[in-house]
């Protein structure tokens, strides 16, 4: 393969002499526990790889398999492990859908260290900048008799699976299928043209949804299970980047497993979409894909430090003994970060050692919340004292266990990690300010605002209306950047938030009590504004709808005008996440509008 013109460095030409790396893969071979079976080929025909090593459970059944490159450490590079390679072959990590392990042999003490080479690796480091990279091992990443790193292979492999969703049965599908290969069929035009579409949109407008589910996808096939003038059954398969497939196959209806692909059926009157309008058929696609996107929280959040802010300070506070922390007002990001990859995993494999004698780690899900408070269990103090010696030797992560909660998802929550890790924030404080009165300092408690004091509940408003409008911005920039012209929000750069205190307090919060302007203004950036209605500058009919508004001094003409109750501030005191939650069900709904504005028309019942 060339290299490409959009700057990318491709994938390593076939050389013209093999190359005897024999006595590292003989002692490789001899390391691997029964568990990996190794398909390394001796002969190195292969210029990216040396095949790959397949791991089966106790019972022999494959579970996954990793590609691996295999060299010889130098000797002058043993300490600490590291080999220079030509980034063109590391660059294979960004073609094949299985793991791409490198892995390096010390050929006179008989051991080997392993690195995960990952497209996101590759990016970070600039690698298409350079033609060589000095690739680094963990000593950790040990291969000999007696380390663990299968359960690290594992865990690589099922991560991997994870990113596309339904793998194995994608799989099975394409040695079921038919490809339409040197047919030549009237609908073939059309269906090329809805598919041309829909690999279109993901390539341009929604990238987001390629580079998040399907990292090493190159276009989507068209699985034909029913295809007539007035019906339309089928699925979208991925093809991989290393895969020269059909891009039209034929299924058997009677399967009942192409229904987890997500096949879709559409007959009746209104006929099939497809015949009648392909390109626009291709939004009514995409709209799945975008809303599953949404659901799943599987965006990207790069400066989104508030939502972050908002998701992980709860986690943090509830679980702070789990972590290896004090309870407090403020956590240090990176004793977070090593509380949750280290401490916590740590002090899970010895809390459930006893389960992990017959099941690996990954195996078991963890209910957390069951855990807390545990202080006068005698094993806790022994338990944590463990975890804490590890945590402060370790110098990488150990595998991570299943965990589950109530209040979270153990996926967005690493998402949410990850960004704090990475913004300049050090210090993680409350996102909004707790209950300020005492009962005994109010008397009787009518509300739960009486526990709150005036200026608390403006604070808090501040932090939502805000912060909302910012991380809108952000979080559709980062993700759906060519569409951000299309929606109309924030609709100026001047939002007036004007909190009716004495409402609320009244217990009225479920009437106008919370009132925006948006002004227009020539504001470089946003400006928000915070006011009581008590305030001598606001006008008392505020609840009014007007065309100008006078403010400071000034008349400014308003843009947009809405009245709300006091339901955020009443999320905000539930200790939820207000403001992580609407931007996403707003962005959902921003481009839903969009699509459905460009979709294939279909008429309802004939969708099934």
């Amino acid at each position: 393969m060339v290299d490409q013109d959009d700057g990318e460095i491709s994938p390593a030409p076939y050389p013209d002499s093999d190359t005897d790396e024999q006595a590292t893969i003989e002692i490789l071979e001899r390391l691997f526990p029964d568990e990996i079976k190794s398909h390394i080929d001796s002969r190195d025909k292969v210029p990216n790889h040396d095949g790959h090593l397949e791991i089966v459970d106790s019972n022999g059944s494959p579970v996954g398999r990793i590609i691996v490159q295999i060299k010889k450490l130098p000797d002058e590079k043993r300490d600490p492990p590291r080999k220079q390679l030509k980034t063109n072959h590391l660059a294979y990590c960004r073609t094949v859908s299985d793991p791409f392990v490198l892995i390096v042999v010390d050929v006179d003490n008989d051991i080997g260290y392993w690195k995960h080479i990952t497209p996101e690796w590759f990016k970070e480091k600039n690698l298409d900048s350079q033609k060589s990279k000095t690739v680094r091992f963990d000593e950790e990443n040990l291969i000999a008799e007696e380390s663990d790193y299968k359960i690290d292979w594992m865990n690589i492999i099922e991560d991997t699976k994870k990113r596309i969703e339904n793998y194995e049965e994608y799989e099975d599908l394409k040695d079921r299928a038919n490809p339409a290969i040197g047919e030549t069929k009237d609908r073939f035009r059309n269906i090329h043209l809805f598919i041309d579409k829909f690999n279109h949109l993901l390539n341009t407008d929604f990238q987001v949804i390629k580079e998040k589910q399907y990292p090493s996808v190159w276009k989507f096939g068209f699985g034909s299970i029913d295809y007539g003038e007035e019906s339309l059954h089928y699925t979208l398969y991925p093809i991989q980047n290393n895969e020269n497939d059909a891009q039209i196959r034929d299924l058997d209806s009677d399967w009942e497993e192409i229904r987890k692909l997500g096949a879709s059926r559409r007959s009746g009157v209104a006929g099939n979409p497809i015949e009648r309008d392909p390109e626009r058929f291709a939004y009514n696609a995409i709209r799945k894909e975008a809303e599953k996107q949404i659901k799943d929280r599987n965006l990207s959040y790069s400066n989104s430090t508030f939502l972050a802010k908002e998701y992980v300070y709860p986690f943090a506070h509830k679980y702070a003994p789990l972590l290896g922390l004090n309870r407090s007002s403020e956590y240090q990001v990176n004793n977070i970060r090593d509380g949750y990859y280290r401490h916590l995993q740590f002090w899970l494999t010895e809390e459930i050692s006893d389960i992990l004698r017959e099941h690996s780690i990954g195996e078991v899900g963890v209910h957390l919340e069951g855990y807390l408070d545990r202080k006068e269990d005698p094993r806790f103090a022994t338990i944590h004292e463990s975890a804490e010696k590890q945590t402060q030797e370790a110098s990488t992560d150990p595998p991570k266990h299943r965990i589950h909660g109530s209040d979270f998802d153990q996926e967005i929550l690493e998402r949410m990690i990850d960004v704090l890790v990475e913004s300049p924030m050090t210090t993680l404080t409350k996102p909004y300010v707790e209950k300020d009165r005492a009962r005994d300092e109010v008397g009787s408690v009518d509300t739960i605002w009486d526990l709150y004091s005036d200026d608390a509940i403006i604070e808090n408003a501040k932090s939502y209306y805000t912060n909302y409008p910012y991380e809108y911005q952000n979080l559709l920039r980062q993700n759906f950047d060519s569409l951000e012209s299309e929606f109309s929000y924030p609709t100026t750069e001047f939002l007036l938030v004007i909190i009716d205190i004495e409402n609320i307090r009244a217990g009225m919060g479920g009437g106008w009590c919370i009132h925006q302007f948006w002004l227009e203004s020539n504001e470089d950036e946003l400006r928000v504004e915070f006011h009581r209605t008590t305030d001598p500058e606001i006008p008392e009919e505020i609840e009014m709808r007007m065309d100008m508004l006078e403010y400071g001094g000034q008349d400014y003409p308003i843009i947009a005008q809405s009245s709300s109750g006091d339901h955020k501030l009443m999320e905000i005191a539930r200790d939820n996440k207000p403001v992580f939650e609407d931007v996403h069900k707003a962005l959902d709904r921003d481009l839903e509008a969009y699509l459905r504005e460009r979709e294939a028309n279909i008429i309802p019942g004939a969708m099934r």
